[in-house]
């Protein structure tokens, strides 16, 4: 074989591993959030609703079905209140104040990841399953690319890629805006790296942004 078909062949491999770790990550994620990606279910414990007024009254027999988990409460405030802030942006009618829970909370309260931002380009019921997908493959192309940037075999930062993303704080907070900004924290970690190890002016930009 001539030098020129294996040097093809040297630059094939590592773009060939990029794209099947970038599968690997997509392939999870939509494993993981199926049923709110493909429009089957919503990703919000919508069942702690109908134990309070008005949908309450509404059950049929008067049967209340008690929630499975009566402590996600703040999650629907949390959707409540994005939700309402993308209506009055696409509306133009965008202001300091957020009217939509109890009577008001400042608009940047919850803060305004660029995850949240989805919320400006999908209905409502849909976003939440559409953040977390974002969230879980941000978290773990980061956290793939922190390991690279530590010499890490592609392998072993591919595992720590999904076993982060999947990790109990990133489920278990998945409707709250700590879980974003957890998301973005391997990208922190890589840039200060990068900051640490070259120690040019411009590596502190990545370290900024995030």
């Amino acid at each position: 074989m001539s030098t020129e078909g294996r040097a093809d062949r040297t630059i094939q491999r590592p773009a060939l591993v990029r794209w099947s770790v970038a599968c690997v990550f997509v392939a999870v994620t939509v494993i993981l959030l199926a049923r709110p990606l493909f429009g089957l279910g919503v990703l919000l414990p919508t069942d702690i609703r109908d134990q309070a007024a008005p949908w309450r009254d509404e059950q049929i027999g008067g049967q209340v079905d008690a929630a499975d988990n009566p402590l996600l409460s703040d999650t629907l405030d949390v959707h409540t209140h994005f939700a309402s802030v993308a209506e009055e942006i696409r509306a133009g009618e965008a202001s300091w104040w957020d009217r939509s829970v109890g009577g008001g909370i400042p608009t940047l309260k919850a803060g305004f990841s660029p995850l949240q931002w989805l919320y400006l380009l999908v209905p409502g019921w849909y976003a939440p399953g559409l953040v977390a997908a974002a969230r879980t493959l941000l978290a773990a192309a980061l956290t793939y690319g922190w390991m690279r940037s530590l010499r890490v075999h592609r392998p072993a930062a591919a595992t720590a890629g999904v076993a982060y993303a999947l990790s109990g704080f990133m489920i278990g907070w998945s409707g709250w805006p700590q879980s974003n900004v957890a998301a973005l924290l391997p990208g922190l970690f890589w840039a200060v790296e990068r900051l640490a190890r070259d120690g040019r002016l411009r590596d502190a930009v990545p370290m900024t942004v995030v």
